[in-house]
């Protein structure tokens, strides 16, 4: 968490840049592809300081991909 820009951040990496406050693990996904997994993007806001993560690959707005974060299930 950021409290500053008041973001949540979602990443595999443990040490990430910045003033990024650790609250735990929030879910389990895959770093690599397996079966019945697709590709979770992470996309940027500049404007609104925000983090967007989707299984689209090109979602409309004013985002910025930051590339493949993890990847999930297809289905619950």
């Amino acid at each position: 968490y950021h409290k500053a820009n008041k973001d949540h951040f979602y990443t595999k990496n443990s040490d990430p840049k910045g003033k990024w406050e650790l609250q735990g693990i929030e879910f389990w996904a895959y770093k690599d592809k397996t079966p019945g997994t697709v590709p979770i993007y992470r996309f940027y806001h500049k404007v609104n300081k925000d983090h967007f993560y989707t299984k689209n690959s090109n979602p409309k707005g004013k985002w910025t991909k930051q590339g493949i974060e993890f990847y999930a299930n297809s289905s619950p």
